[in-house]
């Protein structure tokens, strides 16, 4: 399951609103929602979780929530356990040059040395890098000074692997 469409099934419900921030998956009521802060969740998961042991939970919170929906967000957190964390988001290739309209340079891999940080490019993109968040965060932490460049190089791989 993906976590986009954890969040569409749980704001579908009548009583129990979700979002997805800083890589944390929250669960609130909405009557705990009153002025739409979200410090009043009774459920809060990371988006690697791996077992119901990482998912924190405040039952004193609960209020308002019916059983149904209660019942239905615990089965989505389930399904979200059960699905690997690199389905769960979305993915993307890195697009490193644009020459024209038609052609596109895509991120193979990256290579850094002492002095030096590189970019294996193709133009096929079946062959590009297809990464997550997680995947684009280690780059990123590997080569702080390309932060930047690399999220002005990302584009969303819609047509990989089903991803939204």
């Amino acid at each position: 399951m993906k976590i986009n469409e954890a969040l569409n099934i749980i704001n579908s419900t009548r009583t129990v609103r979700a979002k997805f921030e800083n890589s944390k998956l929250t669960f609130a009521t909405k009557k705990m929602l009153g002025d739409g802060h979200w410090g009043f969740w009774f459920l809060r998961m990371n988006e690697a979780a791996s077992g119901w042991y990482s998912v924190n939970f405040e039952y004193c919170y609960l209020d308002g929530a019916s059983p149904q929906d209660l019942a239905r967000t615990m089965d989505v957190v389930q399904r979200l356990i059960d699905t690997p964390v690199d389905e769960r988001g979305k993915k993307y290739r890195l697009v490193a040059v644009r020459y024209s309209h038609t052609a596109k340079y895509y991120v193979t891999k990256m290579f850094s040395g002492v002095d030096e940080v590189g970019f294996e490019l193709t133009t096929n993109k079946d062959r590009a890098a297809v990464l997550n968040e997680r995947g684009l965060d280690d780059w990123k932490n590997r080569e702080p000074g390309l932060a930047q460049a690399i999220d002005a190089m990302k584009e969303e791989a819609k047509d990989y692997d089903n991803a939204d």
